[in-house]
C-alpha cells in the first residue's frame, strides 16, 4: 500500500493475497454469486471505502485465467498501482489501461471497448468523480444492453458506501466491499446492497493476508 496516496485512491486498499486454503463460510445459497462466471453480461456497481481492489481483483483474475481479454478505463487523476495489483495475481501487460478526461470521454470509451465484443470484463474506475454522481441514462441504457450482447462484465468502482445512492436505477447488481483485521491477516467482505437476480441479498467473506509489516 502507498501511503502519499489519497485515502480514496484504489492504491489504499491494495496488497492483499487471497488465502485459498482459508475462506469464511459464505452466507448465500445457490450459485456462488461473486465471480466472473457469474456476472457475465451484467452491469455492477463495486462500492465502499476498503477491500475494493481486491473484490475487483478476483473478478480480472478470474477472467484472465479463462483467457479473457480485460481492460481497465480511469476517470479522474487517480492512477492504477502496479505492485499491488501484481501482488495479486494479475498479468499487468494483459491488462490495458484507458485514462479519460471525464465522465463523458469515459461513457464514449466504454461504449466503443464494449461494442467490439473482444473484451469480456471492463472495469470502469469511477473512484475520485463518484461522489453524488448520476450516470446518464441513456448511457447505462447503452452500456447494459452491449454488455448482455456480448456477455461481458462491467464493473465501475465508487467510493460513495453503501447509505450512498446508487450511480443510477439499471445498474442491475450494487456490492459494497469491506476491509477488517481479522486472525492471522484481513477479511474482505463482499455484501449485495442490491441484486436484482438474487433474493435474499447475499455476503461471501474472504479471508486474505496483509502486506508484508501488516500480517
Amino acid at each position: 500500500m502507498s501511503a502519499s496516496r489519497a485515502p480514496l485512491s484504489l492504491a489504499a486498499f491494495g496488497g492483499l493475497v487471497q488465502r485459498a486454503d482459508a475462506l469464511e463460510p459464505e452466507r448465500y445459497t445457490g450459485e456462488e454469486p461473486w465471480g466472473w462466471r457469474a456476472l457475465q453480461g451484467r452491469i455492477i456497481e463495486l462500492t465502499g471505502v476498503g477491500g475494493c481492489a481486491t473484490a475487483v481483483s478476483m473478478l480480472l483474475h478470474e477472467a484472465q485465467s479463462l483467457g479473457e481479454n480485460c481492460v481497465w478505463i480511469q476517470s479522474g487523476q487517480s492512477n492504477l498501482f502496479a505492485p499491488d495489483l501484481e501482488r495479486l495475481g494479475l498479468d499487468l501487460e494483459a491488462l490495458p489501461v484507458v485514462r479519460a478526461i471525464n465522465l463523458e470521454t469515459a461513457g464514449r470509451a466504454l461504449t466503443h471497448v464494449l461494442r467490439s465484443g473482444a473484451f469480456g470484463l471492463v472495469v470502469w474506475d469511477l473512484v475520485e468523480a463518484s461522489t453524488h454522481t448520476q450516470l446518464p441514462t441513456p448511457l447505462m441504457t447503452r452500456l447494459s444492453g452491449l454488455a448482455q450482447h456480448h456477455g461481458s462484465t462491467v464493473v465501475i468502482l465508487t467510493a460513495n458506501g453503501s447509505n450512498a445512492p446508487s450511480i443510477g436505477a439499471l445498474t442491475g447488481l450494487r456490492v459494497c466491499a469491506e476491509r477488517r483485521r481479522g486472525e492471522g491477516g484481513f477479511v474482505v467482505s463482499v455484501r449485495a446492497l442490491r441484486d436484482k437476480r438474487r433474493s435474499p441479498t447475499w455476503c461471501v467473506l474472504t479471508r486474505c493476508d496483509g502486506p508484508p509489516g501488516l500480517h
